[in-house]
């Protein structure tokens, strides 16, 4: 999660960074650190089944020019219900759906984000690629990888993500971050934003309560914490 400790303190979990190394990693590539909303379920399920008939044309050897209509940005509400999710089991059983076409067949929503196996990471690496996908997918959203893969369940996966493109902050307004834990002993990593990354932060998190935020490290997902309150200079 993503939430205020008193008044100027932000608490940022990142369950994944149990390794103290792993975690100065990344307060060294603080410049290459970013913030990104999480588009929203109805939004994300919207532009893969646009992108589902191209993807299926990318496996059967062809990459044809995108019509027009499916260029069109598809979504409706940029900042929609990004809470929901699904429940695990039923979106790994969804991934063998023998109905599933496209990048459906590869892919289903655990939110906040799709369940890849990890098998097929390099055929759907490969057709989100094609340049056919590339022109299909709305300029102001983008799909990313998560850093890492995940069991869960006795499967190995890697999460996928889709976020709004803008970079709501990055690391060039954090003027010193630590390790460090929180009171359940939970790794957590202390950010500390200048007044400039302070006021910004407060613009984003505080009409975004309850949806999630991710944040990358070289492009890459490391966490996306739900937002607990509005946030403004200091935190973990």
């Amino acid at each position: 999660v993503i939430q205020a400790q008193g008044d100027d303190r932000i608490v940022v979990e990142l369950p994944a960074l149990q390794d103290p190394d792993r975690a100065r990693n990344l307060i060294g590539k603080t410049a290459l650190l970013e913030f990104k909303i999480v588009e929203s379920p109805e939004n994300s399920d919207m532009l893969v089944k646009r992108l589902d008939p191209i993807a299926a044309k990318i496996a059967g050897g062809e990459s044809n020019t995108t019509p027009a209509d499916t260029l069109a940005n598809p979504f409706v509400d940029p900042f929609g219900d990004t809470t929901k999710t699904a429940d695990s089991a039923s979106a790994f059983a969804d991934i063998d759906d023998a109905s599933a076409t496209g990048l459906s067949q590869y892919m289903s929503y655990a939110g906040p984000f799709y369940a890849v196996a990890e098998t097929d990471f390099n055929t759907v690496n490969r057709i989100l690629d094609d340049p056919s996908i590339k022109a299909a997918i709305p300029p102001d959203v983008e799909f990313a990888w998560s850093t890492r893969s995940e069991l869960i369940n006795g499967q190995r996966i890697r999460p996928l993500y889709l976020l709004k493109k803008k970079i709501e902050m990055s690391g060039t307004h954090l003027t010193d971050a630590n390790p460090n834990y929180d009171q359940f002993h939970k790794p957590v990593v202390d950010f500390v934003f200048d007044r400039e990354g302070g006021e910004m932060f407060g613009r984003v998190t505080g009409p975004n309560i309850g949806k999630p935020l991710a944040i990358l490290l070289d492009g890459k997902v490391e966490s996306a914490p739900n937002i607990r309150s509005k946030i403004r200079d200091k935190g973990q």
